[in-house]
């Protein structure tokens, strides 16, 4: 996740006015020290330059509390509870970065949000599935 944050925050600028917005899902496969593992992943996002992070998940939480307040977005308890808060909240030169467990099914939330801006263009959507 930290190596994802990272090369996202080098290779991707956001359109004049867009912000770069984290899009979080509990990492299942992290064992024991998940909760740790969670927590330490808001230094990455300070210094990525990520202006808001939204977190979907229990594990997420420990994320969540250790981020600064102002890049909090929203902390749901389940990814489907992330689609019309996203829906709201991402504007157009956004870049949006999306990474969860596949078991998480964040790629559905991609899938949708890319189905409800076929008509129009769509903020960058960038979407790391394995990417560790």
């Amino acid at each position: 996740m930290r190596k994802f944050i990272d090369a996202s925050s080098i290779q991707l600028t956001p359109a004049p006015g867009g912000r770069r917005i984290a899009v979080l899902a509990d990492l299942l496969e992290l064992g024991v020290n998940a909760p740790r593992y969670h927590a330490d992943l808001a230094e990455p996002i300070v210094k990525a330059g990520i202006d808001k992070v939204y977190v979907a998940g229990q594990l997420m939480i420990n994320l969540w509390a250790a981020l600064p307040k102002r890049l909090r977005g929203k902390k749901v308890d389940s990814v489907k509870a992330l689609l019309p808060i996203l829906q709201d909240e991402i504007c157009d030169g956004d870049i949006v970065l999306f990474k969860g467990s596949h078991e998480t099914k964040l790629f559905s939330v991609v899938s949708a949000l890319r189905k409800l801006d076929e008509v129009r263009i769509p903020p960058t959507i960038v979407h790391a599935e394995s990417w560790h």
